[in-house]
Parts: structure tokens; C-alpha cells; sequence
């Protein structure tokens, strides 16, 4: 018996491309900033990782995304499909 393999389709929207590309290089970048307390490289990495967040911020055009994920990563939530979640339902009324 011969069995065809069919791709799967799934309805990822353009904002789950750009959360999913940009949430865990902001996430690597803030626990390397963290490893590397007082100091220039650390410093850098902290830098980097704000920049990541703002970038999400503006391409998903939600005011204050940064700062709450800025929270949630402080308080060591690294997981990158709670974050993504996080994303998805910041600034709507529904979700909370």
C-alpha cells in the first residue's frame, strides 16, 4: 500500500512570522545580558534586547508591548509560546 504524505497547512498570519522570528532572539539576547551583569557586554546585550522588543512593539503596532514584555522576562518567563501568547492577547479586552 502506498501512502501519499500531505503537507500540512497551517494559518499562521504574518504577525505569527514576526513574533515567532523576532520574540527568541529578544529572549536569547536578555539571559545574555543577564550573564554578563556590570559590564560592557552586558550592557550591549540589554541594549539589543530592548531594541528587539521595540522593533516587535512598532511591527505589531500595540503602545507598551515592550515594557510588559520587558516585566514578564524579568520575572524569568523565558518560554517563547507564553510570550507569543502574551503578544497575541496584549491589548485585548477579551483575553483578560
Amino acid at each position: 500500500m502506498n501512502v501519499i504524505a500531505l503537507p500540512t497547512v497551517t494559518a499562521e498570519t504574518d504577525s505569527d512570522r514576526q513574533i515567532r522570528t523576532v520574540l527568541p532572539k529578544a529572549v536569547t539576547a536578555f539571559r545574555a545580558s543577564a550573564m554578563h551583569t556590570n559590564s560592557f557586554a552586558g550592557r550591549q546585550k540589554a541594549a539589543a534586547a530592548r531594541a528587539y522588543l521595540d522593533s516587535l512593539e512598532l511591527m505589531l503596532e500595540k503602545p507598551g508591548l515592550q515594557a510588559e514584555l520587558q516585566y514578564h522576562l524579568s520575572v524569568a518567563i523565558f518560554d517563547i509560546d507564553k510570550l507569543a501568547r502574551v503578544v497575541r492577547n496584549y491589548g485585548n479586552p477579551d483575553a483578560a
